[in-house]
């Protein structure tokens, strides 16, 4: 949506860019000029930090170099740009240029342009619309280059899905530091699993909605003999280890599952996974509470699984 109004803008926007320069001082006072000129005429004004960060990123070195750089594509890479600097990076990221070519050790920071531009071109026109020449574009790189990074298609969004992975195994690990009786860490368990989801709901559709699973994926399974967590696309596989380890402790409790530990694990997935997709997926159909929702959801999933004395 700020995108969109950023385009609405025009002429107000390019001139407010060119006139404050890259001062942010100046451009929290611009912005606020113009945010009190479009709520006098009653019009939505979400947009103004994305002006200030343009504004900012006025300048040599900066990133942006013009009005001619100001499109949806590296609008996305700009905002990436300016989070970079605001961490205290000092080097401002250069993405104007099909022949730059990276320092050495700074091609880690270029394979996360090029999955941040995937994931933004994923999701805006889908994954079998976007091709690596686009990427590579909206990079500032040439295709043969991209190449360096990722063998294929394929293997972008294997490193996108391992990202959300690696993330929710983060959350569930953090989990260990609380000692809890295994029923009770199912169902927090459960709890960050919604919420994971709900709270990150673009990287959750690309992972688990999109339909676009790679081949190399399907044809592994989620529970591999062996896992190597170096390997692309492993992720997933650690994740769901994880969840399945919360319902080999039940068991090892003394408390029996209705049954066996893999089919529970899948079970309980599907009842987590369906709750959340139908809020992805109609966000504005009226449902009930949602925290009521996700009680009774967990209390569906601990009722089904195991066997209360």
């Amino acid at each position: 949506m700020v995108l969109e109004e950023l385009a609405e803008l025009g002429d107000h926007a390019l001139a407010l860019v060119d006139a404050l320069g890259h001062d942010d001082d100046l451009a929290e006072v611009g912005v606020g000029e113009l945010r009190h000129g479009r709520q006098k005429r009653g019009e939505p004004a979400p947009m103004y930090e994305v002006l200030a960060i343009l504004v900012s990123f006025r300048g040599p070195g900066s990133g942006y170099n013009g009005c001619d750089e100001l499109n949806v594509d590296n609008l996305t890479l700009i905002i990436y740009q300016r989070s970079i600097i605001r961490q205290g990076m000092e080097r401002a990221l250069s993405t104007t240029s099909a022949s730059t070519r990276k320092r050495r050790g700074e091609g880690y920071t270029r394979r996360d342009e090029i999955l941040l531009a995937a994931k933004e071109l994923f999701l805006r026109e889908g994954y079998q619309a976007t091709t690596i020449r686009r990427i590579a574009d909206v990079v500032g790189v040439s295709a043969p280059a991209l190449y360096l990074y990722f063998k294929d298609k394929d293997a972008i969004l294997i490193a996108l899905c391992d990202q959300t992975f690696g993330a929710l195994i983060e959350l569930m690990d953090s989990m260990e530091a609380d000692p809890l009786a295994p029923v009770a860490r199912l169902r927090r368990c459960g709890a960050t699993y919604i919420r994971f989801a709900l709270e990150h709901p673009r990287e959750y559709w690309l992972t688990f909605m999109s339909g676009n699973t790679p081949q190399e994926i399907k044809k592994r399974g989620h529970k591999p003999e062996t896992i190597d967590p170096n390997e692309p696309g492993a992720q997933g596989a650690i994740a769901f280890a994880r969840f399945m380890g919360i319902f080999r402790d039940i068991e090892q409790s003394g408390l029996a599952l209705h049954f066996p530990v893999e089919t529970t694990t899948e079970l309980a997935w599907m009842s987590l996974h369906g709750l959340v997709a139908a809020i992805i997926n109609n966000p504005e159909f009226p449902w009930t509470k949602r925290d009521a929702l996700i009680e009774g959801m967990l209390d569906m999933v601990v009722r089904g699984a195991v066997k209360m004395p």
